[in-house]
């Protein structure tokens, strides 16, 4: 059994330096003072501050452009377990990986989304995928858009503002292609973030063990 926990801050910056970028792609991964190595940065939705929902406008999810903390790719900690068993010439092991904790961001997820790929855009195309879902308060929903039927009507999870500056419960049916497209798009890598825990099976093995009286002649020990 192997266990590792790493904790590694930023203690120090140079004088006059808030901040240091160490990469950037869409994701950009940040050194602050008094914060743990590998911590992410990137965008996401405009949310209210008093219980974190999204921002619509018109229907649709708005933006916010301000960096934001996502998550950090270092894991909490990682353990393997290694076990071997054995009967007579016969071994069996395996080999167990845990690692628990930390994020990661996948782009792949947010440019399947654009095109449809990936099962959360099947929600509110159609009665059969209505209803509510995470995110969405409602979909599926029959309504008409410039004198035309359809049955694809979203209604977004979250707040609109009004022409007054208050926040009211959005209520704005929209197309759940807009929707998804808006929500999912590349430059919005908060939806890419997946919590990088895991556990694997690393390694299995069974063995066989020649006897040793096969080999008494010979130069060779052992052969498995």
């Amino acid at each position: 059994l192997n266990y590792s926990r790493n904790r590694a801050y930023v203690e120090e910056l140079a004088p006059g330096v808030d901040s240091y970028t160490i990469t950037g792609n869409r994701i950009s991964i940040i050194a602050k003072k008094g914060e743990r190595m590998g911590s992410m940065y990137g965008t996401g939705l405009a949310r209210n501050p008093a219980d974190g929902r999204p921002i619509y406008s018109k229907g649709l999810p708005l933006e916010d452009g301000t960096l934001r903390k996502l998550g950090n790719y270092n894991p909490d900690f990682r353990m393997s377990l290694l076990n071997e068993l054995r009967y007579k010439n016969v071994s069996f092991s395996f080999l167990f990986d845990w690692s628990q904790g930390g994020e990661l961001v996948s782009l792949t997820r947010l440019i399947a989304a654009t095109s449809g790929n990936i099962v959360e855009t099947l929600w509110g195309r159609d009665p059969e995928h209505g209803g509510p879902k995470p995110g969405i308060k409602d979909g599926g929903i029959s309504w008409t858009d410039g004198g035309v039927a359809y049955t694809d009507g979203v209604i977004g999870d979250g707040w609109r503002q009004t022409s007054a500056g208050d926040y009211v419960e959005n209520d704005v049916i929209v197309h759940a292609s807009a929707y998804h497209n808006k929500r999912y798009k590349r430059e919005n890598e908060e939806e890419g973030i997946y919590d990088a825990s895991y556990v694997k099976l690393r390694e299995v093995k069974i063995g066989y063990e020649l006897p040793r009286k096969m080999l008494a002649n010979s130069f060779i020990e052992s052969i498995k």
